[in-house]
């Protein structure tokens, strides 16, 4: 993205793009060793890496964040979980959607140790992108999911209890995929 401003001379954008992608990546290295992080700082960082992935999309992705106000915003939830649902959501539903790109992060809290974190999307369905996976030649290992399942092992050690992950499929009233839906219940600590 950083070169598609410069090459077009969008010195602006990509000065823009630049100073995000620095603060994201400082923020990647403060929480990446962490196996907790606040809700806050949480939100913080999946709300900077939503906006550089619109910015990557050229600014056609609808974002919305939903924080439910009873939610202890110091309260710590496991790291590395969150976010490569969200990945999943852009660089899989939504890059290939050619209108409309919406996507929804709702946290909600269930009760004084658990909150429900819903990643929904609208775009073509994980049938369609698991499709064009397998028609590209696969050059990239992703390792998002292998840390989330390192981190619910470690959580089920440490708490005998782990996060319980839902995926849907969604589908409109002519039963065609119009997106993925993600619902997941974290626990939390109080500190």
């Amino acid at each position: 993205s950083i070169q598609d401003f410069v090459l077009n001379n969008e010195g602006q954008q990509a000065a823009k793009y630049l100073s995000k992608f620095a603060k994201l990546m400082r923020m990647i290295l403060d929480i990446s060793e962490q196996t907790f992080v606040n809700i806050n700082s949480k939100i913080s960082f999946l709300k900077l890496y939503t906006e550089l992935e619109a910015l990557r999309l050229n600014n056609s992705l609808n974002i919305q964040f939903e924080i439910d106000p009873e939610i202890d915003l110091e309260a710590l939830i496991p790291t590395l979980l969150i976010q490569p649902h969200i990945e999943n959501a852009i660089w899989h539903g939504l890059q290939y959607k050619q209108s409309d790109k919406n996507l929804m992060i709702t946290f909600k809290k269930l009760s004084n140790d658990f909150i429900e974190v819903t990643i929904e999307d609208n775009g073509i369905g994980r049938t369609a992108a698991i499709a064009i996976r397998n028609n590209k030649t696969q050059l990239h290992q992703s390792i998002a999911s292998k840390n989330s399942e390192d981190r619910i092992h470690t959580l089920n050690v440490l708490f005998g209890s782990r996060p319980k992950i839902e995926i849907v499929d969604l589908f409109d009233k002519n039963n065609l995929a119009c997106g993925t839906k993600v619902v997941m219940q974290i626990p939390m600590i109080h500190g």
